[in-house]
């Protein structure tokens, strides 16, 4: 039995803090701060703090419905840590990337809004038993990591800062990429650790090149799916030297491909 109860409380609380706007307007408030020696500007507004709520509710919401699975009891933090990227981060960042004005654009805002995250939860939960959910989950991953990956460009952050982006995004939601089981759990972490750690190099180098941002964002997206892929190779015990050959083939024309067009 799915456990439908726990996504209905939390995609009404989706949908009452999406409609937010048509009740209450606060004006945003500037936030100051710096982490690891970086000095960070944030404009502090009702939906990044809705969303920042969501995110949490979520997270402990998505960690009781994946237990909830026959295939996941008694299942680690570590593992169960693997489920919360992909719903936290929409949960998240969906709010302020759906805001508008006008009130049928909230409401239409706000009914995507709280399906889409219905799906994600429903999916990982149909995940650990079913294939074709496995391939619409990673559909849905893929997505979200090419839609933040060009939310991010577009802020023109500093390279530091972009670096640390990049890569937080990258190795989070590779989580949901390579999670094959409770057993797993340090190499799924490895992994990840990989990801975020060639994916926020490549966002420092890119962040000082004057690239369109059509072009940076497919480059970042191109190289995390080749990380992906590679690892998920390694995984099935098919990586061989030609396969390496053929993703490095790529992963040259693509370089080339960003190098002559992305100006």
């Amino acid at each position: 039995m799915q456990p439908y109860g726990k996504i209905g409380t939390i995609v009404g609380l989706a949908m009452l803090a999406a409609l937010s706007p048509l009740l209450i307007q606060v004006p945003p408030r500037p936030v100051d701060f710096q982490i690891l020696g970086l000095s960070v500007h944030l404009s502090l507004s009702m939906p990044w703090f809705f969303g920042g709520v969501l995110a949490l509710l979520t997270a402990v919401q998505s960690d009781a419905i994946m237990r909830e699975h026959p295939a996941a009891q008694g299942m680690g933090l570590g593992y169960a840590v693997t489920f919360w990227p992909l719903p936290c981060l929409w949960a998240l960042l969906g709010l302020p990337l759906l805001q508008g004005e006008g009130e049928l654009w909230i409401g239409a805002s706000a009914l995507v809004y709280a399906l889409l995250l219905a799906a994600i939860l429903s999916v990982q939960y149909a995940s650990l038993s079913s294939g074709s959910a496995r391939w619409v989950l990673t559909l849905l991953a893929s997505g979200a990591v090419y839609a933040l990956l060009r939310a991010i460009i577009q802020l023109r952050l500093s390279p530091s800062v972009m670096a640390l982006a990049v890569g937080a995004v990258g190795g989070a939601l590779a989580l949901s990429f390579f999670r094959s089981g409770p057993g797993e759990v340090g190499r799924t972490w490895g992994r990840a650790a990989l990801v975020a750690l060639i994916v926020g190099q490549a966002g420092w180098a890119v962040a000082f090149w004057e690239a369109k941002d059509l072009a940076t964002s497919l480059f970042l997206f191109g190289l995390f799916y080749l990380l992906i892929s590679l690892f998920q190779q390694q995984m099935l015990g098919k990586l061989s030297r030609l396969s390496v050959l053929q993703y490095a083939v790529a992963a040259l024309a693509g370089l080339g491909a960003f190098w002559h067009y992305g100006g």
